[in-house]
Protein backbone atom coordinates (compact mmCIF):
# COMPACT_ATOMS: atom_id res chain seq x y z
CA UNK A 1 0.00 0.00 0.00
CA UNK A 2 1.67 3.30 -1.25
CA UNK A 3 1.70 6.37 1.51
CA UNK A 4 0.69 9.54 0.74
CA UNK A 5 0.87 12.74 3.14
CA UNK A 6 -1.62 16.07 2.14
CA UNK A 7 -0.45 19.26 3.56
CA UNK A 8 -2.83 21.76 4.30
CA UNK A 9 -2.85 25.08 5.63
CA UNK A 10 -4.25 25.30 9.04
CA UNK A 11 -5.78 28.87 8.82
CA UNK A 12 -5.45 31.51 5.24
CA UNK A 13 -4.03 34.85 5.82
CA UNK A 14 -7.06 37.39 6.15
CA UNK A 15 -6.90 40.68 4.93
CA UNK A 16 -8.88 43.65 6.36
CA UNK A 17 -10.40 46.79 5.18
CA UNK A 18 -8.83 48.53 7.68
CA UNK A 19 -5.20 46.67 6.60
CA UNK A 20 -5.88 47.72 3.02
CA UNK A 21 -6.30 51.78 4.52
CA UNK A 22 -3.57 51.49 6.05
CA UNK A 23 -0.97 50.33 3.11
CA UNK A 24 -2.47 53.29 1.24
CA UNK A 25 -1.62 55.90 3.73
CA UNK A 26 1.52 54.29 4.02
CA UNK A 27 1.91 54.47 0.27
CA UNK A 28 0.00 58.51 -0.07
CA UNK A 29 2.81 59.25 2.69
CA UNK A 30 5.23 57.74 1.18
CA UNK A 31 4.60 59.42 -2.40
CA UNK A 32 3.25 63.24 -1.26
CA UNK A 33 5.66 64.05 2.14
CA UNK A 34 8.85 61.94 0.95
CA UNK A 35 11.93 64.96 0.39
CA UNK A 36 13.91 63.55 -2.48
CA UNK A 37 14.95 59.67 -3.23
CA UNK A 38 15.46 57.86 0.31
CA UNK A 39 18.81 55.58 0.28
CA UNK A 40 17.48 53.75 3.39
CA UNK A 41 16.55 49.84 1.96
CA UNK A 42 14.54 46.75 4.03
CA UNK A 43 14.53 43.60 3.33
CA UNK A 44 11.16 42.29 3.23
CA UNK A 45 10.19 39.03 4.30
CA UNK A 46 7.60 36.27 4.50
CA UNK A 47 7.61 33.52 7.62
CA UNK A 48 5.41 30.75 8.84
CA UNK A 49 3.62 31.86 12.29
CA UNK A 50 6.53 31.08 15.22
CA UNK A 51 9.71 31.92 13.13
CA UNK A 52 11.16 34.93 12.81
CA UNK A 53 13.22 37.72 9.95
CA UNK A 54 15.70 39.48 9.83
CA UNK A 55 15.58 43.29 8.77
CA UNK A 56 18.24 45.04 7.53
CA UNK A 57 18.56 48.61 6.27
CA UNK A 58 21.45 50.05 4.20
CA UNK A 59 22.25 52.79 2.20
CA UNK A 60 22.16 55.59 4.88
CA UNK A 61 24.38 56.65 7.28
CA UNK A 62 24.70 53.74 8.64
CA UNK A 63 22.91 54.83 12.02
CA UNK A 64 19.31 53.57 11.78
CA UNK A 65 16.11 53.70 14.19
CA UNK A 66 13.25 51.11 13.41
CA UNK A 67 10.29 51.14 14.86
CA UNK A 68 10.27 48.75 17.27
CA UNK A 69 13.07 51.29 19.24
CA UNK A 70 16.10 49.11 18.15
CA UNK A 71 18.74 51.26 16.85
CA UNK A 72 21.19 47.89 15.86
CA UNK A 73 21.31 47.04 12.43
CA UNK A 74 20.32 44.01 11.33
CA UNK A 75 17.10 43.41 13.47
CA UNK A 76 15.44 40.17 14.28
CA UNK A 77 11.42 40.05 14.26
CA UNK A 78 9.22 37.48 15.35
CA UNK A 79 5.69 38.96 14.74
CA UNK A 80 2.52 36.53 15.55
CA UNK A 81 0.21 38.64 12.83
CA UNK A 82 1.48 40.23 9.38
CA UNK A 83 3.47 43.62 10.85
CA UNK A 84 4.44 46.99 8.83
CA UNK A 85 8.04 48.27 10.30
CA UNK A 86 9.53 51.35 9.52
CA UNK A 87 12.86 51.95 10.04
CA UNK A 88 14.78 56.03 9.46
CA UNK A 89 17.99 56.96 8.64
CA UNK A 90 18.84 58.68 12.12
CA UNK A 91 21.35 60.81 10.14
CA UNK A 92 18.96 62.40 7.84
CA UNK A 93 15.03 61.66 9.18
CA UNK A 94 13.80 62.44 5.59
CA UNK A 95 15.61 59.26 4.30
CA UNK A 96 13.27 56.30 5.89
CA UNK A 97 11.79 52.76 4.21
CA UNK A 98 8.95 50.65 5.49
CA UNK A 99 8.78 46.52 5.15
CA UNK A 100 6.11 44.41 5.88
CA UNK A 101 6.74 40.91 7.04
CA UNK A 102 3.54 38.51 6.01
CA UNK A 103 3.12 35.73 8.54
CA UNK A 104 1.55 32.95 7.04
CA UNK A 105 -0.27 29.94 8.13
CA UNK A 106 1.78 27.15 9.76
CA UNK A 107 1.67 23.95 7.17
CA UNK A 108 0.42 20.85 8.83
CA UNK A 109 1.23 17.12 7.33
CA UNK A 110 -1.31 14.71 7.62
CA UNK A 111 -0.55 11.19 6.74
CA UNK A 112 -3.12 9.58 4.75
CA UNK A 113 -3.08 5.94 4.69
Amino acid sequence: MKKTTTITPVKSPVYSSQNLLQILFLLFFLVVFQKGHSQVTVSSATVCKGFSATLTAGGGSGSYIWSTSETTNPISVSPSVTTTYTVTDAGDATKFAISTVTVGPVAVATPSY
